[in-house]
């Protein structure tokens, strides 16, 4: 985990980028936009994570990008490129590509969440939204934190399972196949069990911890203070002109992609490349003011 740079910058700073990046994200379907998002996203989650958490987000990514890809040309018959043609269905290549692009930018979208989560941690989001919503903030930060804490007691669970069963010997027969096909489908059952009690026993610790603290007794008070420096002032104005420019040149300049009936034909040129342009270097904005930061240790 990085300590300076954007993370150490004011976390209205970092909520700023997260959200810009993934509003225009969701805003357009355009296959450049989509593949820049998931890129940066990869590279952020590298960069700031580290390599396990983010093996253990592709887990869910990967699955959930292949399903949609494939589901898509199963529901959606439009298109005029027909790749064949199954009990009088027709699948086309513009519903594939559809469904790949929708798979990336879902993956996209579970990427910069999890980075969000970790970069603007818990202490930091409770520190933007404790004093105006106390309440509102520790539920948002319980429930962010939720799907990556499961994820991991996930892994440690079905590595404990595993470690059990190695000892217990196969044949390579039919019969012996479907019985470990049978232990695979119980320990999968047996891990769903595991994480539910687990979770629920977290809970109830936590809600004892809570009350045995005090909580709701008193005005809550903030442990760490961030100050908001000239920094983060130019990075928010920077981000600011980036997104309204982005936006700008999706609704009034005509730069929109469409996969039905016929695809839009891409092009890197005039207020499309500007548009692609703009957008990576929103989401290269973390890079950027770490490799300042170094130059200025540096020199």
């Amino acid at each position: 985990m990085r300590t300076l740079g954007f993370f150490a910058c004011h976390p209205a700073t970092q909520l700023l980028y997260f959200a810009a990046v993934l509003t225009l994200s969701l805003l357009s379907m355009n296959p450049v936009i989509i593949t820049t998002s998931i890129v940066f996203a990869l590279c952020v989650n590298l960069y700031y994570c580290g390599r396990q958490e983010l093996v253990l987000m592709l887990r869910v990514a990967l699955p959930l990008f292949v399903l949609i890809t494939l589901a898509n040309p199963l529901i959606s018959h439009r298109g005029r490129m027909v790749l064949f043609t199954l009990f009088n269905r027709s699948f086309t290549l513009e519903a594939l590509l559809y469904g790949a692009v929708s798979g990336l930018m879902l993956a996209a979208v579970l990427l910069w969440f999890n980075a969000f989560t970790l970069v603007v941690n818990n202490d930091r989001l409770r520190f933007l939204l404790g004093g105006a919503l106390p309440s509102a903030a520790l539920i948002v930060t319980m429930t962010l934190r939720l799907i990556p804490h499961l994820l991991r007691r996930q892994s440690e669970i079905d590595g404990a399972l595993s470690l059990l069963e190695q000892d217990k010997p196969f044949g390579g027969d039919k019969k012996h196949k479907l019985r470990i096909t049978i232990l695979k489908a119980k320990r999968l059952s047996s891990v769903f069990t595991i994480l539910l009690a687990a979770a629920l026993e977290d809970s109830l610790d936590t809600a004892r911890s809570m009350n045995a603290r005090g909580y709701g007794t008193a005005r809550r008070t903030q442990y760490t203070r961030h100050r908001f420096k000239l920094q983060d002032a130019v990075i928010c104005v920077l981000l600011s002109l980036l997104t309204v420019l982005s936006i700008l040149l999706y609704t009034l300049c005509n730069v929109r992609f469409a996969f039905y009936p016929v695809m839009t034909p891409l092009t890197f040129s005039g207020y499309e490349g500007l548009f692609y342009l703009l957008f990576a270097g929103l989401a290269a904005v973390p890079f950027i003011c770490d490799g300042w930061e170094a130059l200025r240790w540096r020199f």
